[in-house]
């Protein structure tokens, strides 16, 4: 049971380190805020999003909780399911793809469960399609609303006050981002310790050492990651940036309070393509955000086998 945990909070910690970026990746790169400065916020808005809404709302905890039921070896089959999201993760990391390590951790844990002759949750897999499906494509259309709309407020606004309005705005949104990230990323890890409990809450010392381990992998992140999702993909200006980022705080709040997993990486880029593919400032690269939505289409099916591989491997 000790090795599992320590490979969870591996876990977590890669996912500081790799997702984490989404949340800030287009402050940085409209240069509303320095990466140094930005990282180190939200590393500590990650921490607090884990911890206030363990204690505010818990039930993406619960929902991700209850996706899978383990007759035959659970720990083995967890074990397996939490390799190979860290396998997944880190290879995705190697090509600068950010990915949702909450959506293969679902995958390969309920993939394990599978091949190990436990049960997957129907109920709690339609809220992570929910909130994969519909709330990429609200991101991709709503970011782009709130951008014409902050345009046509800040029209006759002289250009330095736009400019520094627009500034702070991103910069208190991107932040409000990387708070959702722990609350959503984090509350997903905590309801992968309630399966190693047997559906039994964890006490609050584990509850503080994730939000810790997400902190601590967010100041370790990925530049790479921010790289691609904001450069080479497609780099807004701070409008697009700040409608991006508001959008995202959205949805990421709504589907929260609603118990609904939803992923930063999934909806962060939804956003950005969305409000460059409505601009008059330069599209997207499509290239690129067709190879981002495949990757995060073969998260599920991938995982899925190789948790149910893993499991087998343990359990041989």
């Amino acid at each position: 049971m000790l090795f599992s945990f320590f490979v969870l909070f591996a876990l977590i910690f890669v996912n500081g380190f790799s997702d984490a970026p989404n949340s800030v990746a287009s402050a940085i790169v409209s240069y509303a805020i320095p990466p140094k400065r930005a990282i180190a916020l939200a590393a500590l808005f990650d921490m607090l999003g884990v911890i206030i809404f363990y204690f505010l709302s818990p039930s993406v905890a619960y929902t991700c909780g209850s996706i899978a039921n383990f007759t035959h070896d659970p720990e083995k089959a967890i074990l397996a399911g939490m390799s190979a999201s860290v396998i997944y993760a880190l290879l995705a990391w190697k090509f600068g793809f950010p990915t949702s390590e909450s959506h293969a951790m679902s995958a390969a844990v309920s993939g394990a469960a599978f091949f190990s002759g436990g049960g997957v949750s129907a109920e709690a897999w339609k809220k992570i399609f929910i909130g994969f499906l519909l709330y990429s494509l609200l991101a991709f259309f709503i970011s782009p609303i709130i951008s014409f709309l902050a345009g046509a407020l800040l029209k006759r606004t002289a250009r330095h006050r736009r400019i520094a309005f627009l500034s702070r705005a991103q910069i208190f949104f991107c932040l409000l981002c990387a708070f959702m990230h722990g609350a959503q990323d984090g509350q997903k890890f905590i309801g992968m310790m309630m399966l190693f409990s047997g559906g039994s809450s964890p006490n609050i010392f584990s509850v503080f050492l994730c939000a810790a381990t997400l902190s601590l992998g967010t100041l370790s992140c990925s530049e790479k990651i921010i790289k691609t999702t904001a450069v080479e993909m497609a780099r807004p200006d701070m409008r697009e940036g700040f409608s991006a980022d508001a959008a995202s705080f959205m949805l990421m709040l709504t589907a929260s309070l609603l118990g609904i997993p939803v992923s930063t990486s999934n909806i962060k880029n939804s956003a950005i393509l969305g409000v460059k593919a409505f601009s008059e400032s330069g599209k997207p690269d499509i290239k690129k955000a067709v190879s981002l939505i495949l990757i995060w289409l073969m998260t599920f099916p991938v995982c899925f086998i190789l948790g149910g591989v893993l499991s087998y491997i343990y359990t041989f």
